[in-house]
């Protein structure tokens, strides 16, 4: 269920941003999905999305705050985080990005444990995420 790393960094290096926010790609036996969210609401709607994926999943949420992304990070603190208490599915949750120590608080204010990984190249490589 592993994803190998010529895999990863294949998938990577074919990767073409596609028109919407939710995209699929693949990775590994399993592929991936990227999903972009930019508020509360997204964030939510994405976590209840998640939750019905039947096979265990590996959440990664990368947040930047240049200006293209946005500065303010704060309504992070409004997003229902908690919820991922009760995922029955979740396997692992990494944060990474500009603001992956935000993230980090954030998850630990809502009870959820995390892994940080700023370096997004090495994520990939790295780690097997699913």
């Amino acid at each position: 269920m592993g994803a190998e790393k010529r895999y990863a960094l294949a998938a990577a290096e074919d990767f073409e941003r596609g028109f919407g926010r939710m995209e699929r790609f693949a990775l590994g036996k399993m592929g991936a999905h990227m999903i972009l969210v930019k508020n509360t609401a997204a964030v939510n709607q994405t976590l209840d999305t998640i939750k019905k994926y039947p096979d265990p999943v590996t959440v990664v949420l990368a947040q930047n705050n240049a200006a293209g992304d946005g500065r303010d990070v704060t309504w992070l603190y409004d997003a229902d985080f908690e919820k991922m208490r009760r995922m029955k599915n979740l396997r692992r949750v990494i944060v990474s990005g500009d603001c992956a120590e935000e993230l980090q608080k954030r998850f630990a204010k809502a009870g959820v444990s995390c892994e940080l990984q700023k370096d997004e190249k090495k994520l990939l490589i790295t780690e097997k995420l699913f």
